[in-house]
């Protein structure tokens, strides 16, 4: 299993894990590990505390390159909004505009259709999109914490936002 944005681009679980003890990564987005660590605790993913998972989309972002400092940022922050009572102007007092819109453009809204949520990712542009697809990458990297009908929503999703990124 890969961490990939398109087909050139790919990580193993093993280089993933490797980033999160590589200092430079540390030191430049530490504001956003420590948010996540303090907000997603108590929070289950598959068995592992939530910011394991936002953790290991930062370092997907990190490593794949290309996405700047900003859409790596919105990784690791990707839950914020959804998961915790953080609001969008006190994500955008911390970590500014585009970060903040990045998060809200992968924040699944209340009401809001599975589809119709990937659409609004899509209308937000190339960094939304990459990161959704590494959210939905890390998603099936454990698959066997997920419903076969949600594997293949996740499946169908990461056609849609690779057809929109290369289309």
């Amino acid at each position: 299993m890969f961490y990939y944005v398109n087909d050139d681009k790919k990580l193993t679980i093993d280089q993933v894990y490797a980033c999160l003890f590589n200092d430079s990564f540390n030191s430049y987005y530490e504001e956003a590990i420590a948010l996540v660590k303090k907000e997603l605790v108590g929070l289950d993913y598959g068995g592992c505390p939530n910011y394991l998972h936002a953790l290991r989309m930062g370092s997907a972002a990190y490593q794949i390159g290309g996405m700047g400092g900003d859409v790596t940022t919105a990784a690791i922050l990707h839950d914020v909004l959804e998961d915790t009572d953080i609001t969008p102007d006190e994500l955008t007092g911390m970590f500014g505009e585009k970060v903040c819109a990045l998060v809200d453009a992968v924040s699944r809204k209340q009401g809001q259709t599975y589809f119709e949520f990937i659409q609004q990712v899509i209308d937000a542009g190339p960094g939304a999109i990459k990161i959704k697809l590494l959210d939905i990458n890390d998603h099936l990297f454990y698959k066997e914490n997920i419903n076969e009908s949600l594997i293949q929503r996740y499946v169908k999703a990461e056609q849609m936002l690779k057809g929109a990124l290369n289309g």
